[in-house]
C-alpha cells in the first residue's frame, strides 16, 4: 500500500493545494473542478446536509470534493 501511495504521490502535478497530500512535479496534471450549474447544485445540496467542500485526498476524508 505504501508502495502505490509513494508511486501516485511521485507521479501527480497539482498546484495550489497542501504538498503535503499530493505530488506537484509529477507528470499527470491534476485540473481543479470546473464549477458548471450542475457541480454547484450538487455541492450545494451536501452544504444542506452538512458537508463541507474539501479535498478528499487531504488529512480530513469526511466530507465532498
Amino acid at each position: 500500500m505504501k508502495l502505490c501511495i509513494s508511486f501516485l504521490f511521485a507521479s501527480s502535478q497539482i498546484r495550489d493545494v497542501d504538498a503535503g497530500y499530493h505530488g506537484t512535479s509529477g507528470p499527470m496534471k491534476i485540473a481543479d473542478l470546473q464549477l458548471t450549474p450542475l457541480v454547484e447544485a450538487f455541492l450545494n445540496a451536501g452544504r444542506e446536509l452538512s458537508y463541507d467542500v474539501l479535498d478528499v485526498n487531504g488529512p480530513n476524508q469526511l466530507g465532498q470534493s
